[in-house]
């Protein structure tokens, strides 16, 4: 009884061991293939973000570009408005002029001239100074603008780029969940394999363990049956070697009965360990 305990705690051990490797193996890989997949949904967005981020800082170009658009267009019509108004006032004195036929005194034409010079020179350096303010600010919003519009290219150089890795990272994903769907679909494939061989093995466990009982209540009661049988003849018997060799004929059977019994066990355990390696190489 001690050999069968021994013999079925190693079969015990020897079954539990390509099933712990089994799910080591099968446990390792989809681990591997979800840290892929999170760095790779990471880098999505991440790109995202930025991506957003280029959107957002293009818009406050554009809107920035407008603004300095606005402004040099006012202060065009301020210089047009500017040039209007001298014009306008050269036009006054001159009808002035025209319209003093007869040339009043000399002092009164000298402090008309003089008047008139006075006049067409401050607003011409007034014209000028503004004129020169205007092309100043005009030549600084083109900078501006120039340096504007370098910015927003080089965005959109970069937000062509970003798109083009952001469908990359995306076909990759594609790729890597057919691959998880290949791998899930031949994980259960494997394991539903596994499953019918396990019931089918704890089938036969059990049909042969059936079986043995049977077979070791059927000696034991032939052996009873026999062992009865010798007692009552020793019992019977008034000879002393007959008595002798009856006596012996009886622990013959009972080791008989003893050997039969345990090379069935044995011719059990032979087949559960043939079994266990059988899954052993399998699993391998």
């Amino acid at each position: 009884m001690v050999h069968k305990s021994r013999s079925e705690n190693y079969l015990v051990k020897s079954e539990n061991i390509p099933s712990s490797k089994r799910s080591e193996k099968t446990k390792k890989q989809p681990e591997e293939l979800r840290k892929k997949i999170s760095k790779i949904t990471d880098a999505v967005k991440n790109l995202e973000c930025s991506l957003l981020e280029s959107k957002q800082h293009d818009r406050q170009l554009l809107l920035n570009t407008h603004g300095e658009k606005v402004k040099n267009q006012k202060l065009a019509y301020e210089l047009e408005e500017a040039r209007k108004e001298n014009k306008q006032l050269l036009n006054v004195l001159q009808q002035q002029c025209s319209n003093d036929p007869d040339q009043v005194s000399r002092s009164a034409s000298r402090s008309q001239l003089d008047r008139t010079s006075s006049y067409s020179s401050i607003s011409m350096v007034h014209l000028q100074y503004k004129y020169e303010e205007l092309l100043a600010s005009h030549e600084g919003l083109l900078k501006v603008l120039e340096s504007k519009i370098k910015e927003s290219q080089q965005c959109y150089r970069e937000n062509g780029s970003l798109r083009d890795e952001l469908q990359t990272l995306m076909t990759q994903i594609s790729n890597s969940e057919k691959t998880i769907e290949t791998l899930c679909n031949k994980y259960l494939n494997l394991k539903e394999r596994k499953d019918r061989k396990i019931a089918n093995l704890r089938y036969e466990r059990d049909t042969l363990r059936l079986v043995h009982n049977q077979l070791v209540q059927l000696l034991h009661k032939k052996c009873m049956d026999e062992d009865r049988l010798l007692s009552g003849q020793l019992r019977k018997s008034a000879e002393p070697n007959r008595a002798l060799l009856l006596n012996e004929i009886r622990c013959c059977n009972k080791l008989q009965h003893e050997n039969a019994r345990l090379n069935q066990e044995n011719r059990i355990l032979r087949s559960r360990l043939g079994i266990a390696d059988a899954n052993e190489k399998n699993s391998t």
